[in-house]
């Protein structure tokens, strides 16, 4: 396959040198246009690097089990009941921003939002009310960003890389604390619910089929492993609140630099609910607070993802045989790129964003907190 020089030991390694925590997306650019599909060897390992969705593959005996344990957690039927839940966790989120409200004091936004979609996931995912913002578990968040830092500082760190090395300099010991916690309160939900299931079992015949039923059922069933049942709680636990909490601390970051966005997103919430609480009836009307989800989306979405190949490998018509595993990386560089006509916002324009998880901004959601004093339900709310 296409791909740059390869030399002894190092194979096409070097390529990666220049890359830095503030350039990936620009590096990864510019090796796309020189190899469309390109082969990489790294480390004695072939890396294929592609940027065309049709060739990125999903496959392997263990993501298929799972994937299939999981994919009915996410239907019409289950989807529709959370509705309680998310009106009950977001008035708890509103009332933890009210203790800032018309302060002087800037807030990060990230942690509060953070919090408010672990309640989200651990209760319409995984059937638990933690009350995660309530008892102001705050470690939950500030463990995972220095935890995602940890990972993100040793990527771009040759010297760093080695096991031996990280473990040395007493790096891997941190990590494993940081991620202790989230492990406990993944270990804590699968017995708070595995105790429910064992009470309702003759009588809780219907019951929803969220995620940790399907996953407990696996367990039950031989398919999954207890010690995997703990894995997949934690990656869902994880994946699916910080890519939410991000996504939503950016669409809040980029209300506060176009307020004239913010306005028309605002008054047709206010014209849908008529100064109401919101249902997920109402949420397919929100036509413009949909747009502003997808461009923020499409602004700040994930550089890459990864994908162990068990296969051969399908590319233009062309079939390329692995006797082993190997790695794709399948790069999706979906930042968007402004036009000169257009107001960038402000850590784009200075290129002063790094790559976390999804593009995070070096000056963080920090924001002082108002009431909108117009508002036809509440006068006092934000």
């Amino acid at each position: 396959m296409p791909g740059p020089p390869s030399f002894p030991l190092i194979g096409s390694a070097y390529f990666a040198l220049k890359i830095t925590d503030q350039n990936l997306c620009e590096v990864l650019r510019e090796q796309m246009e020189k190899y469309p599909n390109g082969c990489y060897w790294i480390k004695n390992e072939p890396w294929f690097i592609t940027g065309d969705p049709k060739v990125i593959t999903f496959i392997g005996d263990s993501w298929r089990k799972i994937r299939k344990t999981i994919n009915p957690s996410f239907r019409t039927n289950v989807l529709n009941s959370f509705g309680a839940s998310f009106s009950y966790h977001t008035k708890t989120f509103i009332e933890k921003l009210n203790e800032f409200a018309d302060g002087e004091k800037m807030v990060d936004l990230f942690a509060p939002v953070h919090l408010c979609t672990i309640d989200f996931v651990c209760e319409n995912m995984m059937g638990c009310r933690m009350e995660i913002q309530k008892r102001n578990m705050m470690f939950l968040s500030t463990n995972l960003e220095k935890s995602s830092e940890m990972i993100h500082t040793r990527i771009f760190n040759f010297l760093l890389q080695p096991d031996l090395i990280y473990t040395l300099l007493g790096k891997k010991k941190e990590l494993q604390r940081l991620v202790q916690g989230m492990r406990d309160l993944a270990k804590e939900m699968i017995e708070l619910r595995t105790k429910y299931r064992e009470e309702t079992r003759l009588s809780n015949t219907n019951s929803v089929p969220i995620f940790m039923e399907n996953l407990l059922n696996s367990v039950e069933s031989g398919v999954t492993s207890s010690e995997r049942a703990v894995d997949e709680t934690v990656e869902m636990f994880i994946a699916g609140s910080i890519t939410t909490a991000t996504t939503a601390a950016w669409i809040l970051k980029i209300f506060a630099q176009r307020p004239e966005i913010q306005e028309r997103a605002y008054k047709e919430i206010m014209e849908i609910n008529n100064g109401q609480e919101i249902t997920l009836e109402d949420v397919s009307k929100l036509t413009y607070l949909e747009m502003v989800v997808k461009e923020t989306l499409r602004h700040f979405g994930i550089p890459f993802v990864g994908r162990a190949l068990v296969e051969d490998l399908q590319v233009d018509g062309n079939k390329y045989a692995y006797q082993s595993v190997k790695y794709l990386i399948a790069n999706t560089l979906l930042h968007y790129e402004f036009s000169s006509d257009e107001e960038a916002p402000v850590d784009i324009q200075n290129a002063n964003y790094r790559i976390l998880f999804m593009v995070w901004p070096l000056t963080g959601f920090r924001a002082k907190i108002r009431r909108r004093a117009n508002s036809p339900s509440n006068p006092q709310a934000g």
